[in-house]
């Protein structure tokens, strides 16, 4: 799980760095001058009876790529991870229940198959699109998106983590986005630290309500480049994927 965890930091600092800003170590918290209420729209069913796949993190004899299904897992996924900044560069992940952030929300698996359903994210956790970094272009202006990080949920007891990848150690992972409105989100930005480089592309053509957002890392040496693109049903190939923590 190593080599995908790595990956998925990678995604989250483009993502952090390049669109949500965020500057403290918890999401933005609500404004008590701001309407707390979830906002138009209702609960999207993401997915229904989808047959998970596993990979225990144990120390098995299991290879790193190599995925199973699991017909007798039951667990409810109701914390997710959120991954922040606390000063523009050091970054920091922290779990809280994904009510907290999207009420109406239920992420469970029964006898292997996974039921998820997301509400509407709660305003005040909405980011704003009106100020993002240079090179990065929106269209039509005015939207607010909320990012859930790595697209990944925990059970009660932190035991078990419930992501959607294609294989351990993949290049390719999905994050899951919700629109408050449909919008183009495109263009590159680069950012270069003491230990390299990296380039982020952005191709986005989000639906209103949750989005898929595909990750690809590549690159070579010191210059990583990221690629993310959009889509509104699960892409081929991909699992829901259980590990143990």
């Amino acid at each position: 799980m190593k080599k995908t965890y790595i990956l998925l930091t990678l995604l989250a600092v483009a993502l952090a760095s390049g669109l949500l800003f965020v500057s403290c170590d918890t999401p933005p918290g609500p404004d008590p001058n701001k309407d707390s209420t979830t906002g138009g729209g209702g609960a999207t069913v993401i997915a229904q009876g989808i047959q998970v796949k596993v990979h225990p993190d144990d120390g098995s004899t299991l290879t790193d790529s190599t995925l199973f299904t699991d017909s007798t897992f039951t667990g409810d996924f109701g914390n997710c991870n959120y991954f922040a900044a606390s000063d523009g560069s050091s970054f920091s992940e922290r779990v809280d229940p994904i009510t907290q952030y999207v009420p109406d929300s239920s992420i469970k698996v029964t006898n292997g198959k996974l039921t998820m359903t997301l509400g509407v994210p709660k305003a005040e956790y909405m980011a704003s699109t009106d100020d993002l970094r240079t090179g990065i272009t929106v269209s039509p202006s005015g939207a607010k998106l909320f990012i859930h990080f790595w697209g990944s949920f925990y059970t009660s007891d932190m035991r078990h983590y419930l992501g959607c990848i294609k294989t351990i150690g993949s290049a390719e992972v999905q994050i899951l986005l919700y629109a408050d409105r449909d919008v183009n989100v495109s263009g590159t930005y680069t950012d270069t630290y003491d230990d390299g480089t990296t380039i982020t592309t952005i191709n986005w053509s989000l639906k209103k309500g949750w989005n898929y957002v595909l990750g690809e890392l590549s690159g070579s040496g010191s210059t990583g480049e990221v690629k993310l693109t959009s889509s509104t049903t699960l892409p081929a190939g991909f699992n829901w994927v259980i590990t143990d923590r």
